[in-house]
């Protein structure tokens, strides 16, 4: 009878787990009620970068085209205005003697109003075509290298370097335009 027991007492608790098991497998939940994860929102496009400003080197590009342009004219003019004077002076007041001019005090006066002229209608001029070489400098180096993002490669860069050798030295400047 023991054995008889012992089967009695399997079979009581069998039906009970049994039926615990029972109602989740009978009836799986609706399909409103199962919880899915969302769908995955493809990631975002990287922010492209901001357009770079170009306002300033474009105003100062078109400064140095302006000063270096109106300085260029304004050295051009005294250099015809100390022609003129030099000129004028000549079988007035100054007379050349084959050796040289001779001047009297008016012709003096007049030649060296001329050669002052002269000198400041040169560097007026000078200082005009380095306003414009500076314009043209911004405006072929200066501006696309703003305006392009990030790193230029090294053959756009412009490079400058000193040099110097037994009859004298400079500055060297190379670059690809």
């Amino acid at each position: 009878m023991r054995g008889a027991a012992l089967v009695a007492v399997i079979l009581v608790l069998a039906p009970s787990l049994a039926r615990a098991e029972e109602p989740n497998k009978a009836s799986p939940p609706p399909a409103a009620e199962r919880l899915e994860p969302p769908p995955l929102a493809p990631p975002a496009p990287p922010a492209a970068p901001p357009a770079p400003d170009t306002k300033l080197w474009t105003t100062l590009q078109y400064t140095a085209f302006g000063v270096g342009g109106a300085a260029l004219l304004a050295g051009i003019a005294l250099g015809i205005g100390a022609y003129s004077i030099h000129n004028a002076q000549d079988g007035v007041n100054c007379i050349d003697t084959g050796a040289g001019h001779v001047c009297n005090a008016d012709g003096l006066n007049a030649t060296s109003l001329a050669r002052a002229l002269a000198n400041a209608g040169q560097w007026v001029g000078v200082a005009g075509i380095g306003c414009l070489a500076a314009g043209v400098v911004i405006r072929l180096v200066v501006i696309p290298t703003v305006a392009t993002p990030g790193p230029l490669p090294l053959a756009k860069a412009l490079r400058v370097a000193p040099w110097a050798g037994p009859s004298g030295g400079g500055v060297l400047v190379h670059g690809v335009f």
